[in-house]
Protein backbone atom coordinates (compact mmCIF):
# COMPACT_ATOMS: atom_id res chain seq x y z
CA UNK A 1 0.00 0.00 0.00
CA UNK A 2 1.09 3.38 -0.70
CA UNK A 3 1.32 5.96 2.03
CA UNK A 4 1.62 9.71 1.21
CA UNK A 5 1.33 12.91 3.84
CA UNK A 6 1.18 16.49 2.06
CA UNK A 7 1.24 17.76 6.11
CA UNK A 8 2.62 21.06 7.48
CA UNK A 9 5.65 20.22 9.50
CA UNK A 10 6.43 21.47 12.98
CA UNK A 11 8.13 24.71 12.57
CA UNK A 12 5.18 25.48 9.80
CA UNK A 13 2.51 24.99 12.73
CA UNK A 14 4.85 26.91 14.83
CA UNK A 15 4.70 29.70 12.05
CA UNK A 16 0.64 29.78 12.20
CA UNK A 17 0.58 30.00 15.64
CA UNK A 18 2.54 33.74 15.91
CA UNK A 19 -0.54 35.27 14.62
CA UNK A 20 -2.70 34.41 17.91
CA UNK A 21 -2.74 37.44 19.63
CA UNK A 22 -2.09 39.94 17.02
CA UNK A 23 -4.11 42.24 14.97
CA UNK A 24 -5.42 41.47 11.89
CA UNK A 25 -4.18 44.08 9.17
CA UNK A 26 -5.19 42.66 5.71
CA UNK A 27 -4.85 39.90 3.70
CA UNK A 28 -2.48 40.36 -0.19
CA UNK A 29 -1.52 38.08 -2.88
CA UNK A 30 -0.07 37.65 -6.74
CA UNK A 31 -2.76 35.73 -7.58
CA UNK A 32 -5.56 37.33 -5.49
CA UNK A 33 -8.35 38.77 -8.20
CA UNK A 34 -11.00 39.22 -5.23
CA UNK A 35 -11.30 38.75 -1.42
CA UNK A 36 -12.91 35.00 -2.42
CA UNK A 37 -10.42 33.45 -4.47
CA UNK A 38 -6.72 33.19 -4.49
CA UNK A 39 -4.20 31.30 -6.83
CA UNK A 40 -0.74 29.60 -5.30
CA UNK A 41 -0.57 31.64 -2.20
CA UNK A 42 -2.18 34.57 0.41
CA UNK A 43 -0.84 36.50 2.58
CA UNK A 44 -1.93 37.52 5.66
CA UNK A 45 -0.39 40.49 7.58
CA UNK A 46 -1.45 41.17 11.69
CA UNK A 47 0.38 43.41 14.13
CA UNK A 48 2.62 40.95 14.89
CA UNK A 49 4.00 38.74 11.84
CA UNK A 50 3.45 38.65 8.51
CA UNK A 51 2.82 34.82 6.81
CA UNK A 52 2.74 33.81 3.35
CA UNK A 53 0.26 30.53 3.07
CA UNK A 54 0.45 28.96 -0.39
CA UNK A 55 -0.24 25.72 -2.01
CA UNK A 56 2.99 24.60 -3.84
CA UNK A 57 2.99 21.76 -6.78
CA UNK A 58 5.26 18.64 -5.68
CA UNK A 59 5.73 15.47 -7.47
CA UNK A 60 3.92 13.08 -5.52
CA UNK A 61 3.20 9.06 -6.05
CA UNK A 62 -0.39 9.06 -4.26
CA UNK A 63 -1.51 6.43 -6.27
CA UNK A 64 0.80 4.38 -8.20
CA UNK A 65 1.39 7.29 -10.59
CA UNK A 66 3.45 10.09 -10.11
CA UNK A 67 1.53 13.52 -10.00
CA UNK A 68 1.80 17.23 -9.34
CA UNK A 69 -0.29 17.72 -6.02
CA UNK A 70 -0.67 20.85 -4.11
CA UNK A 71 1.07 20.79 -0.37
CA UNK A 72 0.74 23.67 1.91
CA UNK A 73 3.00 25.75 3.17
CA UNK A 74 3.64 28.30 5.45
CA UNK A 75 6.74 30.73 5.79
CA UNK A 76 7.50 34.44 6.90
CA UNK A 77 6.42 37.14 4.71
CA UNK A 78 8.21 40.34 5.68
CA UNK A 79 6.87 42.84 2.73
CA UNK A 80 4.01 42.82 0.46
CA UNK A 81 4.69 41.66 -2.91
CA UNK A 82 4.57 44.94 -5.83
CA UNK A 83 2.60 43.21 -7.64
CA UNK A 84 -0.14 42.78 -5.03
CA UNK A 85 0.10 46.24 -4.34
CA UNK A 86 0.20 47.53 -8.15
CA UNK A 87 -3.09 45.45 -8.35
CA UNK A 88 -5.02 46.59 -5.49
CA UNK A 89 -4.93 43.11 -4.39
CA UNK A 90 -4.98 44.03 -0.44
CA UNK A 91 -8.25 43.48 1.22
CA UNK A 92 -8.53 44.76 4.75
CA UNK A 93 -12.08 43.95 5.52
CA UNK A 94 -11.27 42.21 9.02
CA UNK A 95 -8.68 45.04 10.25
CA UNK A 96 -8.11 45.92 13.33
CA UNK A 97 -10.13 42.36 15.00
CA UNK A 98 -7.51 40.14 17.66
CA UNK A 99 -6.78 36.73 15.72
CA UNK A 100 -7.79 34.37 18.82
CA UNK A 101 -7.68 30.87 16.98
CA UNK A 102 -5.91 28.79 14.32
CA UNK A 103 -6.89 25.69 13.53
CA UNK A 104 -5.57 23.24 10.12
CA UNK A 105 -7.97 21.01 8.71
CA UNK A 106 -5.87 17.80 7.81
CA UNK A 107 -8.23 15.39 5.26
CA UNK A 108 -7.18 11.26 4.64
CA UNK A 109 -7.71 9.87 1.49
CA UNK A 110 -8.25 6.25 1.71
CA UNK A 111 -8.32 3.82 -1.63
CA UNK A 112 -9.88 0.15 -1.54
CA UNK A 113 -9.53 -2.00 -4.59
CA UNK A 114 -10.66 -5.39 -4.65
CA UNK A 115 -10.93 -5.25 -0.74
CA UNK A 116 -7.24 -4.25 -0.67
CA UNK A 117 -5.75 -1.24 0.56
CA UNK A 118 -4.31 0.25 -2.42
CA UNK A 119 -3.45 3.97 -0.93
CA UNK A 120 -3.68 6.22 1.89
CA UNK A 121 -3.05 9.98 1.42
CA UNK A 122 -3.42 12.94 3.95
CA UNK A 123 -3.02 16.22 3.30
CA UNK A 124 -3.57 19.87 5.24
CA UNK A 125 -6.17 21.42 3.07
CA UNK A 126 -7.32 24.47 4.75
CA UNK A 127 -6.53 26.64 7.00
CA UNK A 128 -9.05 28.89 9.58
CA UNK A 129 -8.25 31.85 11.60
CA UNK A 130 -10.83 32.91 14.55
CA UNK A 131 -11.13 37.37 14.35
CA UNK A 132 -13.72 38.57 16.56
CA UNK A 133 -16.40 38.58 14.86
CA UNK A 134 -16.27 36.31 12.04
CA UNK A 135 -13.58 33.12 10.83
CA UNK A 136 -11.46 33.65 7.66
CA UNK A 137 -10.76 30.41 6.41
CA UNK A 138 -8.36 29.23 3.37
CA UNK A 139 -9.49 26.33 1.46
CA UNK A 140 -7.40 24.14 -1.41
CA UNK A 141 -10.47 24.26 -3.85
CA UNK A 142 -10.06 21.14 -4.68
CA UNK A 143 -7.37 17.70 -4.30
CA UNK A 144 -5.55 18.50 -7.92
CA UNK A 145 -5.52 22.21 -7.43
CA UNK A 146 -3.11 24.88 -6.14
CA UNK A 147 -6.11 27.86 -5.40
CA UNK A 148 -7.71 28.57 -2.45
CA UNK A 149 -11.67 29.43 -1.58
CA UNK A 150 -11.46 32.25 0.75
CA UNK A 151 -14.70 32.35 3.11
CA UNK A 152 -15.40 34.20 6.10
CA UNK A 153 -18.06 32.31 7.97
CA UNK A 154 -19.66 33.01 11.16
CA UNK A 155 -18.43 29.54 12.75
CA UNK A 156 -15.85 27.14 11.90
CA UNK A 157 -18.99 24.31 11.02
CA UNK A 158 -20.14 26.90 8.37
CA UNK A 159 -17.10 26.66 6.20
CA UNK A 160 -18.08 24.84 3.08
CA UNK A 161 -15.27 22.25 1.72
CA UNK A 162 -15.00 20.93 -1.63
CA UNK A 163 -16.09 16.96 -2.57
CA UNK A 164 -13.11 15.86 -2.42
CA UNK A 165 -14.43 11.90 -3.18
CA UNK A 166 -16.17 12.99 -6.24
CA UNK A 167 -12.72 13.88 -8.25
CA UNK A 168 -11.38 10.07 -7.79
CA UNK A 169 -12.98 7.55 -9.71
CA UNK A 170 -15.18 5.36 -8.09
CA UNK A 171 -16.09 1.77 -9.45
CA UNK A 172 -17.87 -1.23 -7.78
CA UNK A 173 -14.24 -2.60 -7.29
CA UNK A 174 -12.77 0.91 -5.78
CA UNK A 175 -14.03 2.40 -2.85
CA UNK A 176 -13.10 5.23 -1.27
CA UNK A 177 -13.28 7.10 2.11
CA UNK A 178 -12.68 10.47 3.41
CA UNK A 179 -12.01 11.66 6.89
CA UNK A 180 -11.40 15.05 8.10
CA UNK A 181 -9.45 16.42 11.17
CA UNK A 182 -9.46 19.64 12.91
CA UNK A 183 -6.62 20.15 14.27
CA UNK A 184 -6.07 23.42 16.46
CA UNK A 185 -3.11 25.22 16.21
CA UNK A 186 -3.01 28.17 18.72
Amino acid sequence: MIMTHQILNESEIALLATLQGHRWVDMSGDGMFDEDFAWVGVRVETTGPALNIAFEMEVIDIDGYADDYPVLHVMPSPEKSLAAINDGNIYKGENGETVSEIWVLREKLDCVSNGTPEFSNTADVAVAIKLENIWISLVRSDHFSDAFIVQRPKSRDEIELPDTISEWPEDLMTQFELSREWIQVA
